[in-house]
């Protein structure tokens, strides 16, 4: 990932430069179990917000929605990030629909547990043919929300 965070001449960092990387290492500290040591899983992403590649777009700011996630797989777990949380606490994952897997490749495991990262909160969820309903009422947060869903 490029920062594009450069140290003034006599090598300190600016204000606004440093205040943005504690935010990231804030954010890191709280959600890094599903960034550190983590694969792709089957999905990289879903939702109607696409990243935009190649020359001269690192000045294109993207703007997520409520229906934007990205994933990530470690062991026994995919990290779900929700790239723009919802006042609510509700959101819904298609990636974890109930749905036939004998004619495409659809994830069909059993969940055990749903929790989120960096918050001391419980979680509720149900999965039917839409997709994976989690609600964290008590979450609030400007940045992206970690759901860690553990499987059997």
């Amino acid at each position: 990932m490029l920062l594009n965070i450069g140290p003034k001449a006599d090598g300190s960092i600016p204000a606004e430069d440093r205040e943005i990387l504690l935010a990231i290492g804030g954010w890191l500290k709280k959600n890094g179990e599903g960034i550190y040591g983590a694969n792709v899983w089957r999905y990289s992403e879903e939702g109607p917000t696409k990243t935009v590649e190649g020359q001269f777009s690192d000045g294109a700011e993207t703007v997520y929605t409520e229906r934007d996630f990205r994933f990530t797989v470690k062991g026994d777990s995919v990290y779900v990030f929700a790239m723009k949380f919802p006042e609510s606490g509700s959101v819904t994952v298609k990636a974890f629909a109930d749905a036939d897997a004998s004619k495409k490749p659809v994830f069909n495991g059993i969940i055990k547990s749903v929790s989120v990262l960096g918050f001391d909160c419980g979680v509720t969820y149900t999965r039917d043919e839409n997709g994976l309903h989690i609600n964290a009422p008590e979450v609030k947060s400007e940045y992206p929300v970690t759901f860690k869903i553990t499987m059997k």
